[in-house]
């Protein structure tokens, strides 16, 4: 996972996106053992979900809009 995340946020410095605000989500929330949540915390600027459950989906929305809103083409 974190060699995955470094990849991406390598390419992101190479496409000029670097400096820009990252929102990290974590998929396949369903898959941990219950209590391995409480092993799981994401930092701050980052969200846990399941696309197979829906959990989290709301607030990931949620956060897209707050953080794309403020963008005006």
């Amino acid at each position: 996972m974190e060699e995955k995340q470094k990849v991406v946020e390598d390419v992101l410095r190479e496409i000029g996106a670097g400096d820009h605000p990252i929102l990290t989500v974590y998929n396949k929330a369903d898959l941990l053992h219950p209590h391995g949540l409480d092993n799981f915390m994401p930092d701050s600027g980052s969200l846990l979900v399941s696309a197979e459950t829906g959990d989290g989906l709301d607030k990931l929305v949620s956060e897209l809009v707050d953080h794309v809103s403020p963008v005006r083409a």
